[in-house]
């Protein structure tokens, strides 16, 4: 059995990353994204507002996702993680809103996140991917 080759890369769009790691790792069309926090193209971190938070946290995903050639169809499975569950609500309906009913599976957990309020990671599967 041929072995596996990773390819590492960052997002077109996103900063580079200020920690060691990478945006995104494919495999055999299998797309893994690190976790995302809500910062902004300023590069600010959104922490007062739940669902923006979300929702800029989801398209930093979709940045890296769709740099490896995919789409929204493509995310297979969303982790959440959130400070406080009391932002589950407006954590849901970003959820709703950005994905418009064609949902990936997700779980959310409760964590004490030391930057922001919301932070996701995912996966999905690209059948042609492009390698970046």
């Amino acid at each position: 059995m041929p072995e596996a080759r990773v390819k590492r890369f960052n997002g077109n769009g996103l900063a580079a990353p200020k920690v060691p790691l990478s945006h995104g790792a494919l495999v055999d069309g299998w797309l893994h994204v690190a976790g995302m926090v809500a910062r902004d193209k300023s590069g600010q971190i959104v922490d007062d507002d739940a669902k923006q938070a979300t929702i800029i946290c989801l398209e930093n995903l979709m940045d890296v996702v769709s740099t490896a050639g995919g789409t929204k169809s493509d995310v297979v499975k969303v982790n959440v993680y959130l400070k406080d569950f009391g932002d589950y609500p407006a954590m849901n309906a970003a959820f709703e809103e950005f994905f418009g009913g064609d949902y990936p599976t997700r779980t959310t957990i409760e964590s004490g996140l030391g930057l922001g309020d919301v932070e996701l990671d995912g996966v999905a599967f690209i059948a042609d991917p492009v390698v970046p």
